[in-house]
């Protein structure tokens, strides 16, 4: 599987056909939790969102995730989708954040190699699993939509 974000005004070095101007990701972790312990600063039985976290390889899209951290900025859309290989890609799993921006960015250096990650908070998420089926095209999308405030949508 291969996963791409797509940050709104920021380009990536991604040319693979439906991803052009993508960020390649190496990794993606993503968290919801509730806090069952009082004294955490967090209601008890409240969703607590974590950001959505992404390990790339450093590239063109690197001074603009830079950027928008240290000024605060909101990127209205973020997309990141992972996709099957074949002849042709199809997208299997897709987060949609509105309202996102960067709230952690690390770089970092071994030899000749590096990477680097980021945090994205965000105000919405929609979470998809496409099926695959058995032609091996796209299926009818799963999915679910969590707004921050706490509702789902």
């Amino acid at each position: 599987m291969t996963t791409y974000l797509r940050l709104e005004s920021i380009d990536g070095d991604g040319t693979t056909r439906g991803h052009e101007k993508w960020i390649e990701v190496q990794s993606v972790s993503w968290a919801l939790a509730v806090p069952s312990v009082t004294g955490s600063g967090r209601s008890i039985g409240r969703v607590a969102p974590e950001p959505l976290r992404l390990t790339t390889v450093p590239g063109r899209h690197s001074p603009g995730v830079l950027l928008a951290l240290v000024q605060g900025t909101r990127l209205p859309t973020a997309r990141v989708e992972r996709t099957r290989g074949g002849e042709r890609e199809v997208v299997a799993e897709r987060w949609e954040l509105t309202n996102a921006r960067v709230v952690e960015h690390t770089l970092g250096v071994a030899d000749d190699a590096g990477l680097e990650s980021l945090a994205l908070a965000y105000g919405r998420v929609t979470y998809s699993v496409i099926p695959q089926t058995a032609s091996g095209k796209a299926g009818k999308a799963v999915s679910v939509t969590w707004d921050v405030a706490g509702t789902l949508a």
